[in-house]
């Protein structure tokens, strides 16, 4: 009953703090005095967040996994908010296991998105953002648990990303490994409050 009331206190001063800065998060943080996570967030913002070079259903995976490292740079990192990205993640990287997976119409659409002639040149910016903002993390000292699980999430939108590029509809072994460590990660971070939205934890 106490940890109820105090998520729901946590999520009320963070509809407080979007109230007090209603453009978005980043203006709260550049104006508030920046710790390390702060920091983080920042980077995140400006190297990847909405910047993979497809839309749909793909972008919106990946971001799905920007958003739990996102979350876990906050001081109070809020679960129900990462258990709906986890939610994301299950049901559309596995077919049968959790969820109903992509289609082979989902890759059609990719396929014609990676003809576009930015496309290659937006995605090796991407992934070399991407790995910058890994090691920023790696060198950023916090408590490991926490750590483990922003990296498990940038791991996680790599595997995505090499995935999505491959143009093949199968799921790769690397996806499934990727996604078992970060959901490992968020169980260990939040002991005994995380199972994923389908109790399978």
């Amino acid at each position: 009953m106490a940890k109820t009331v105090v998520n729901k206190m946590k999520r009320n001063l963070k509809l407080l703090r979007n109230l007090a800065f209603p453009v978005s998060s980043r203006h709260w943080r550049e104006y508030i005095p920046a710790t390390d996570l702060d920091k983080l967030w920042i980077l995140q913002d400006d190297l990847i967040e909405h910047k993979y070079p497809t839309s749909g259903i793909t972008e919106y995976v990946i971001s799905s996994a920007g958003d739990i490292y996102r979350e876990m740079a906050d001081e109070h990192p809020w679960l129900p908010y990462i258990d709906e990205k986890w939610t994301t993640l299950s049901r559309y990287c596995f077919i049968g296991r959790y969820g109903f997976g992509f289609v082979a119409r989902d890759f059609e659409e990719l396929r014609d998105m990676v003809k576009e002639p930015d496309y290659d040149s937006q995605r090796i910016t991407y992934m070399a953002n991407l790995q910058k903002l890994r090691e920023a993390t790696v060198n950023t000292s916090m408590d490991p648990k926490r750590k483990r699980v922003m990296l498990a999430s940038l791991d996680m939108i790599k595997a995505l990303a090499d995935w999505f590029n491959s143009l093949i509809v199968e799921m790769p072994a690397q996806v499934s490994v990727a996604f078992d460590e970060l959901t490992d990660a968020i169980a260990n971070y939040f002991p005994r409050q995380f199972f994923g939205s389908e109790g399978k934890i």
